[in-house]
This record gives C-alpha cells, sequence and structure tokens, in this order.
C-alpha cells in the first residue's frame, strides 16, 4: 500500500512556485541593464546602482524590520506602552549586538546567493548581457540553457530559503526576549524547524507569497505585510518555546 504523501512536501512544491515568482522579479534588473540602457538611454552606472542598493535593502530590510516589530509584541505581552516608536526601543537591548550579528549573517547568507545565481547565469547562457529583453525571454523560456537555469536556479534558491528559515525562524524574538548566546538562539531555531516541518514550510510559502503580494504595489502592500509577519512571528515563537 502507498504511504499518502506528507503535507511537508506539498507545501514545499508551493514554495518552488512562489521562489519562481519573486527570484524572476528579483533578479530580472540585474541581467537587463543592457537591454534597460539600450532601449530607455538610462546611464548603466545609474541603473547598476539602483539594483545594487535594492539587493542590498532586500536583504537588509526584513531582519530588522522584524526585530522591531518583536519588541512591540513583547511590550504588548507584558503590558507596557505598544507604539509605532517602540519598534527603536530594540537600540537598547542587551541583545543588539548578537541581533546585529545575526542580521549581518543573513545578509552575507542573501549576497552570497546572489553571487550563486549571477555564476549560474554565467554557465547556462554565457558571460555576456542580452541584447534585448526579447532575446532574453527567448533564451531564458525556449532553449535548454535557458530551462536548466530556471530548474537549478529555483532548487538553489530553495535551499538557500530553508537554511534561512531554519537558522532565524526564532532566533530573533528568542535574543530579544530572553539574551541567550547566539549559538544557543540558532540552534533552537534549528530544533524548532526540524521537528515541525510542515508547519515551518507553511510558514514559509505564507512569508514568501506576502512578501511578493506586498512589492507587486510599488512596496506599498508592505506597510500592511510587515507588521503582520512581525507580530506573527512573535506568536510562532512563543508557541513553539514557550514563555
Amino acid at each position: 500500500m502507498r504511504r499518502p504523501v506528507h503535507h511537508a512536501w506539498k507545501v514545499a512544491a508551493v514554495i518552488f512556485v512562489v521562489l519562481l515568482a519573486a527570484a524572476g522579479v528579483r533578479a530580472t534588473p540585474s541581467v537587463l541593464i543592457v537591454p534597460l540602457e539600450q532601449e530607455f538611454g538610462w546611464n548603466r552606472a545609474l541603473i547598476s546602482s539602483a539594483v545594487s542598493v535594492n539587493l542590498v535593502l532586500y536583504g537588509l530590510v526584513g531582519p530588522f524590520a522584524g526585530v522591531g516589530l518583536n519588541e512591540m509584541s513583547r511590550r504588548r505581552e507584558e503590558g507596557m506602552e505598544s507604539r509605532w516608536y517602540n519598534t527603536f526601543a530594540v537600540i537598547g537591548s542587551p541583545a543588539i549586538g548578537k541581533i546585529l550579528l545575526l542580521g549581518a549573517i543573513l545578509v552575507g547568507i542573501f549576497l552570497f546567493w546572489m553571487i550563486v545565481a549571477q555564476l549560474l547565469y554565467i554557465v547556462t547562457l554565457g558571460p555576456h548581457p542580452p541584447v534585448s529583453i526579447s532575446q532574453f525571454a527567448h533564451d531564458v523560456l525556449h532553449t535548454s540553457a535557458g530551462w536548466t537555469m530556471i530548474v537549478v536556479g529555483i532548487g538553489l534558491g530553495f535551499l538557500f530559503a530553508v537554511l534561512v528559515l531554519a537558522i532565524s525562524v526564532v532566533s530573533f524574538p528568542m535574543l530579544l526576549d530572553r539574551n541567550v548566546p547566539l549559538d544557543v538562539a540558532v540552534r533552537t531555531s534549528m530544533r524548532v524547524a526540524t521537528a515541525n516541518p510542515g508547519i515551518m514550510a507553511a510558514w514559509g510559502v505564507i512569508i514568501a507569497a506576502a512578501l511578493v503580494v506586498g512589492s507587486i504595489p510599488l512596496l506599498v502592500g508592505l506597510v500592511v505585510v510587515m507588521p503582520v509577519l512581525g507580530h506573527a512571528t512573535w506568536h510562532l515563537y512563543r508557541h513553539a518555546v514557550g514563555p
């Protein structure tokens, strides 16, 4: 008798689809610098700078914005004042050094992910940028090399995303709440992730989908998405680790 497919694998399949959309939106500007320059007359240095700032901010905003919202949730739970400016109270936390270090580690992983993605593009489609947007679309969707890049890229992105989720899902709120050593927070987060693969996979899908949807209307949706994710992360930490 065949065993039913675990729900975690079904959710993981959804993650692949979400990552495909997110990776496409996030990576497209980097490989279209030359076509954008040629078709719109934009300066290459300006485009490159905008893409670089975009990538760095994308890696930085999530962890640090989330910690500030975790602080608001902690204060509300303890019956303290919880207003928007209390998000900055995290700066005075005894664990701020470890929080910054973990944030730097995540940014490093994100930048390494971008390097791997660029190398994958070079290996599959060659070292030269596409000459036009239509040529890029043709190379990606109508050649074996393009589909290799898509499949391998989504797979690698999935592995990076799983790593980041596993080491950070409860690490930030735990550091803020208990000021434990950084390695203890990371190990606890990984134990929670491995003990609850289905829940963690579902949470990963929710985060990825929410960020993609929130980013579509010129990032305006993130004003709603980020607070919801931040407060939800705190409650996830409470249920998984306890008070």
